[in-house]
Formats: C-alpha cells, structure tokens, sequence
C-alpha cells in the first residue's frame, strides 16, 4: 500500500496575536496543516481557536537562543515546511536565523532586508535612494553633542521596532514629544536603554496603508485608510477603510519593497501631507490588522506562504471588496478616554463599535465570545477606577 503523502506543515507563530487566527483560517481553508507556538498559551481570550493545543515557546522577548531552540526541535518534530511570523520578535529572530530549522522556509525577509526598510534609521535612506518623502529627522546617540532638532511637536522612536540589545529584543514603543524637556527625556531613556533614539517631526495628515503580497508573478496590493488609532497620533490603527485606488501609493510601496528585491507579505503606511506621500512605517509581516485584507479578498498569510514554498502564486488586480475594519480594544481605550474626557465624539464610538458587531461589511477584531467578554470586563474595571465619587460619597470621606 502507498504511503499517504502528509500534508505541508505551516508553523504560526505566535498564536495569540490578533492577525494568528485568521492567518490560520486561510492556511486551513487552502489545504495546509497548521501548528502554533506561543509563550502565552495559557490566556484563553487570545486563543487562537485554530491551533487548540499551541506548543508553548519561550518569549523571544526574555530569552531569544532558547525560542530559536524551541522553535527548531518544534519544526524538525513536526515536520515543518514553512515558518509564520506574525510579529517584529519573531520576523527578526527567525530570518537571523533561517538556514537552522530543519529545512523549513521563513515566511519573512532577510536580515539585510529588514534591516533596510523595518530600521527607522535605515529606512530613510532606502526611501531617498527609492525617490520616496521621509519625515525630517535627527539621529541622536548622545545629548552631549549638538543636534539639529527636527521642529516640535516631534515622535520620539527607537532606530527599529524591536532592537537586539545583548542578544534579546528590546521594545520601546514611538512617543509624541510636545516641549524640548518632553523630547530631551525620551531620548535619553532610549539613550540609556538601546543606545540611540530617532526624533522625527510629527507630519500630520491623512494616514494611508497598503497591505501587500509580492512574488515571482507580481505585485497584489490593498489600499486602506487609517480612520482612527490608540493612542491618538502615535498609536495602532483601531478603525480602518478599504479604499479605492489613491494616486502614488502604490507605486511608492512598489518602489520601497523592489528596491530590497523582497518577496512575500507586508504593509507600508504613509502621511498625506501638502500633496505628497510621507512614508512613515514598514513592517515585512502581516499586519496586525491582516483581517481587513483577508475579508477585502487578499489572502496575504496564503499567498504568503504558496511564495515562500516556490509556488508563484497568481498576483493579478483583484476583486475587493469594501470592508470597514474595527480593532476592539483600540476603540474601547478610545471610548473610555472620551468619557473621561466628557468628549462629545463617546456616542459615536459607541455607535461605531455596535456597528462593527453586527453589519455585514464591518469587521469586529477580536469577535469571539471570550475575546468580546474579556475586553468588555477589562473596560469595565478600568471604568470603575478612573469614574469620579457620586458627590455625596465624596462628600462623606471630606467629613471623615
């Protein structure tokens, strides 16, 4: 009798990042037999409920050699064709790192790669060579030295997203400097921590993304705008739009991602602003927010992999499909900050959050029970914490 020939193995990981289940969906749709890793297994809200049994990793954040390890007994046991990374830890780790896993291939880039376009500071300079508008900017790696300061208000960032200190990943998220001392303090925490900062003028303008798959055949791109995000300014995208073509976005991205010869997925967000396109962030993975692609008909985590297995998969114009996008958590911190604030925008949020729940063209993300009730219980405590004391309860502890 033949042996029955075992279907490819794909790896995602981590499983509890909010782009793990619907890249697992679309790889399970597509044929594919999907394993998970994940140092948070335990957390039933970020479970991704298509790897029920994910194989616990170390953090790549705590200890990167023994993930890498983990990771390699996982893929030589299991037979991996191909590795997922769904976030900077993983993406940068495992591209290092790629000739070690038992002959899988990493869905990512390489190292040269990401560093010329995920490294803030690097990233500048691809995007001259590629005729691509940066934001004005300083390279700072001491505040003894003379410096000429990008104007205020600036966003305060490290050279890269996630940086190797002493072989661990180091994260420091980008913050908005209003004043010189706020600016001054920033750097020299990023000074002290990884070595440098990047202080960059805030543009202000229109926030657009292009999530995309590049191949052997092509080029496929989704254009979105960015409608809202936590934190305001500096934060993550938490409500997004798919949006007809916008002229040069396209072929900026383009120009970006050709110039590293990069094949696979990934998004580049850029400001509108005096009628240019500013890049402002590439990210060589699925995006968090790979839904929105997903649902609109770019299936990035399996064309993903089909162009890391050699498949060439077709890359031709596509048949989107108009999707609103809602990150939950994002959007609670949002409604809480305006109720806080006593904001008349608060029923809207509230307005958008039901609609995103309910109306077909609208995504909800998470939207499983336990995610929904976790997030709604998270709010909640914080709601209790932060509310101001009925007046006469506050009046009874002055008289105490």
């Amino acid at each position: 009798m033949a042996r029955r020939r075992q279907r490819t193995t794909v790896l995602v990981v981590p499983t509890a990042v909010r782009s793990a289940p619907w890249a697992s969906r679309s790889l399970v749709r597509a044929g594919f037999r999907v394993i998970g890793a994940s140092d948070d297994t335990g957390r039933l809200a970020g479970r991704n409920l298509t790897c029920l049994e994910p194989t616990h990793c170390p953090s790549p954040l705590d200890d990167a050699e023994a993930f890498v390890e983990t990771i390699d007994d996982v893929c030589r046991r299991e037979r991996v064709d191909a590795l997922l990374p769904l976030d900077e830890a993983c993406v940068q780790l495992l591209g290092s790192n790629a000739d070690r896993f038992g002959g899988a291939v990493v869905c990512g880039p390489t190292e040269a790669q990401f560093q010329a376009l995920c490294d803030k500071v690097a990233l500048a300079a691809t995007a001259e060579r590629a005729g691509v508008a940066t934001p004005r900017r300083a390279v700072v790696d001491s505040l003894e030295s003379p410096v000429e300061w990008p104007p205020l208000p600036s966003i305060v960032k490290p050279a890269s997203t996630g940086m190797i200190v002493d072989g661990n990943i180091v994260y420091r998220t980008a913050a908005l400097a209003r004043s010189a001392a706020e600016r001054d303090a920033l750097v020299a925490d990023l000074i002290r921590v990884v070595g440098g900062a990047l202080v960059e003028e805030q543009v202000s303008g229109r926030q657009w993304r292009i999530h995309f798959v590049r191949g052997d055949r092509g080029l496929a791109t989704l254009a979105i705008e960015t409608l809202r995000s936590w934190p305001p300014q500096t934060g993550l995208s938490s409500v997004q739009r798919v949006t007809p073509h916008v002229v040069g976005l396209r072929e900026a991205a383009s120009a970006l991602i050709a110039s590293v010869d990069y094949r696979g997925a990934g998004s580049v967000q850029f400001i509108q602003t005096d009628n240019r396109l500013v890049v402002h962030d590439v990210n060589l993975r699925l995006p968090a927010t790979a839904a929105i692609a997903i649902r609109a008909g770019l299936d990035m985590a399996r064309l993903a992999v089909e162009e890391a297995l050699g498949r060439s998969p077709a890359l031709g114009p596509l048949r989107l499909r108009p999707v609103t996008y809602t990150w939950l958590d994002g959007q609670l911190r949002n409604l809480e900050a305006s109720l806080h604030d006593n904001r008349p925008e608060a029923a809207q949020l509230a307005r958008e959050l039901v609609l995103a729940a309910v109306s077909p063209r609208r995504i909800l993300d998470p939207s499983g029970p336990l995610a929904l009730a976790s997030s709604l219980a998270a709010f909640a405590r914080r709601r209790l914490r932060t509310a101001p004391a009925p007046p006469l309860a506050a009046a009874g502890r002055q008289a105490r």
